[in-house]
């Protein structure tokens, strides 16, 4: 993690994500509610010559499909 997170500077701007930020669940709404167990972004890289993210965190004990 350490090795990919040196490798893309966009995760670790000195400024926030701002407008380079998308915020999703397992659908293209996140679900913020308190039994949530999923939080997925897409983070757009051009800003700073980088490569787009998309990174999908599952908190649940079953396996869960995530569209966009």
């Amino acid at each position: 993690m350490m090795a990919f997170r040196k490798a893309h500077p966009s995760i670790g701007r000195s400024i926030f994500w701002d407008h380079d930020v998308r915020w999703h669940g397992v659908s293209a709404d996140p679900d913020q509610s308190y039994p949530s167990h999923t939080l997925a972004f897409f983070l757009r890289g051009e800003r700073l010559q980088d490569v787009d993210i998309y990174v999908m965190i599952n908190c649940y004990w079953e396996d869960l499909d995530f569209t966009g």
